[in-house]
Parts: structure tokens; C-alpha cells; sequence
């Protein structure tokens, strides 16, 4: 059995319900994020099975019929890191000073009585003293993710070790 990663995800024996974030653990001992998409069950009243929707490379999904030994639900209440990330990146306006490859971005939060501000679709823009708390926040997040995907490890480790593999993997594709 996978042991439960900290912060009050599970690995036990209860059953999963439709839309909780898991773990999941493949026959080669890699574990990759997803959400229980079905849970199934037989008519003798055996344990329920799942087909859990597993996250991929920029952000495509596959689906996996398991069974829940090799599932660990995520702790409840954080949503995905990437997703946290794009929300915010949403709310800033990227500028790139210097166009030269390696240039200098710089990230102005726009202010909110501002044309630029009021003119655009959208969620309003950041205001400026949200971003600490925003950023840990965020931070947060792919804690919650790394630990459930590398339980056992430090938090530190397993955070450096998850952000390896993103940009291991924006890298790849782009």
C-alpha cells in the first residue's frame, strides 16, 4: 500500500467519490496526478474500481481504469498548482524590456483604476499588495502536489524534484 502523504491526503482503504484529486501510482512505481472521473461497481459487491482521468503533458489527460491500492487522494481544498499559476499570470501584464534572447521580463501588476485595467476582459487585475500572499499561495499548492506525489520525501525535495518535471516538460513542448 502507498502510505499516505502528509498534509491529510489518504491512501486507505475508504471509497473515492467522483472529482477528488488523487495520486496515482502505475506499475513502474511513477506517480502522476489526475481526478477520479468514475467510480464503478461490480453487482457481486466487490470494492469499487475507478476510471481516473491522469494528467500528461501540457495538461492533456488520459484515463486509467484502477483500483483504489493505487490511489492516494490528495489533501482536500487545493486545487492544481498550474492552474493557481495561470489565474494569477492572468491578472499581471508581462512586458519584455529587452528583446534580446535571456532579455529582462518585467511583471507590473496593473493597477485598478487604471485604462489598461478597466479596458480588458477578464478577472479584475491584482492589486499590488495581494501578491505575497497570492505567490504563497501558489506555493501552497505544489506543496500539496509534490508530497502526494513523492511521499516519504522531505517537502523541500519533493517540491524541487515536481518543478524539475514541469519545466522539464514546457520545455519539451514549446
Amino acid at each position: 500500500p502507498v502510505p499516505p502523504p502528509a498534509g491529510g491526503g489518504s491512501g486507505g482503504d475508504e471509497a473515492l467519490a467522483a472529482g477528488t484529486r488523487v495520486a496515482h501510482e502505475g506499475s513502474d512505481g511513477v506517480r502522476r496526478l489526475g481526478v477520479v472521473a468514475q467510480v464503478h461497481a461490480d453487482a457481486g459487491g466487490g470494492p469499487p474500481y475507478y476510471t481516473v482521468a491522469l494528467e500528461g503533458a501540457e495538461g492533456s489527460l488520459s484515463e486509467r481504469s484502477t483500483e483504489r491500492g493505487r490511489l492516494s487522494s490528495l489533501s482536500a481544498g487545493w486545487p492544481p498548482f498550474a492552474e493557481v499559476v495561470r489565474a494569477i499570470l492572468g491578472r499581471v501584464a508581462l512586458t519584455r524590456l529587452d528583446h534580446a534572447a535571456g532579455g529582462v521580463w518585467e511583471v507590473p501588476l496593473l493597477d485598478p483604476g487604471s485604462a489598461e485595467a478597466e479596458g480588458g476582459e477578464g478577472p479584475p487585475p491584482l492589486p499590488t499588495q495581494a501578491t505575497g500572499e497570492a505567490l504563497r499561495y501558489a506555493l501552497d499548492c505544489l506543496r500539496a502536489e509534490a508530497v502526494a506525489l513523492l511521499p516519504g520525501e522531505p517537502p523541500e525535495t519533493a517540491v524541487g524534484s515536481r518543478l524539475a518535471v514541469m519545466l522539464r516538460a514546457s520545455d519539451a513542448a514549446g
